[in-house]
């Protein structure tokens, strides 16, 4: 009998010990390592998404570094390892030949950067606006690396004399500008086109050619539509450099075949309807009345200028050199 309920009670024991293990477990152990592995669960699924977000970034890098490479390797700029300040003052000077009447060029320092270095350049003159525009052009497109920091013009009028001494009105723009001329870029970044190897001949190259093989559609316009500083209306009109008549101060002598005869400081002047005359043309020949109707452009504003027989007789008996001049003897031709 005793050994029986020794029996009994080891096994009570055992079964409370067990229950005691299970309830551990079940109620203790198994609810921390649930949440361990739910939560190892989660790690796993942020990794997993942030692996997959990472996914996509690198095929955005690779398209966007694509494209880089693409536009890198479709460049035209030129950056030389090196540039000396007379070499600049030399590939300027190529590119101002004709329409300036002065070109003025200091050169004030040079400053260095960790990626590239340049010189800073003033410029100062005075050149015809058309002329002045083709030079920023260049300076934005060629394959040189210079650019415009900043620039400030401001429009004059000249007269000037052409080689045959006479005076004619030139409409020009005094500028001055600050370039910069780059050089010594990063590794990489500096190199010559190909096949030159020295600077200076880097530079002729780059003087005598626009950008190679760009399309016309991506550059800036090379022709302008017009000339924003010519006047549409001029303080005073242009001198007279053909030596055409002025009508406003000749002398209508007479009328024939439908030909006007003038008489002036310098004498007879025979005209015809569309005969230029200074600063305009003839627009109406009247026999019947004795009178001629020139239109002038006086600096921008239209005028007409009548001009009669004196005394208002057109049927004026003409003088010997009146007649010789209708008869185109001793007659001054005005210039077409």
């Amino acid at each position: 009998m005793k050994s029986s309920t020794a029996n009994v009670v080891i096994l009570a024991v055992v079964w409370a010990l067990c229950a005691s293990a299970g309830a551990y477990f079940t109620f203790f152990q198994q609810p921390r390592t649930l949440a361990q592995l739910e939560e190892a669960e989660r790690t796993a699924a942020l990794k997993r998404d942030e692996a997959g977000a990472l996914t996509v970034q690198q095929a955005s890098s690779e398209g966007t570094a694509r494209e880089v490479m693409l536009k890198w390797n479709a460049r035209y700029k030129v950056m030389p390892e090196s540039l000396r300040a007379h070499e600049s003052v030399a590939y300027l000077n190529s590119l101002t030949r004709s329409g300036f009447k002065t070109f003025d060029v200091k050169v004030t320092g040079t400053q260095t950067a960790s990626d590239y270095s340049f010189h800073t350049i003033d410029v100062t003159g005075r050149a015809l606006y058309r002329s002045l525009y083709d030079f920023v052009w260049a300076m934005e497109n060629h394959r040189s690396f210079y650019r415009v920091a900043s620039m400030n013009l401001e429009q004059i009028d000249l007269v000037d004399e052409d080689s045959k001494g006479r005076a004619h009105l030139e409409v020009m723009v005094s500028f001055t500008m600050t370039l910069h001329a780059y050089f010594g870029g990063a590794e990489g970044v500096s190199a010559p086109p190909p096949g030159v190897l020295a600077t200076g001949a880097m530079q002729q190259a780059l003087a005598a050619n626009g950008p190679p093989d760009v399309p016309a559609n991506v550059l800036p316009a090379r022709s302008i539509p017009r000339n924003p500083f010519y006047p549409y209306i001029l303080d005073n009109p242009p001198p007279n450099t053909y030596g055409l008549l002025e009508i406003e101060n000749a002398e209508l002598i007479a009328i024939a075949d439908g030909r006007a005869i003038f008489k002036d400081d310098t004498g007879y002047h025979t005209l015809g309807v569309g005969g230029e005359v200074y600063l305009g043309e003839i627009v109406r020949i009247d026999s019947q009345r004795g009178r001629v109707v020139a239109r002038l452009n006086k600096g921008g504003i239209l005028d007409e200028v009548e001009r009669r027989i004196d005394g208002g007789d057109a049927y004026r008996p003409l003088t010997p050199e009146g007649a010789r001049a209708a008869n185109g003897i001793e007659a001054v031709p005005t210039p077409r």
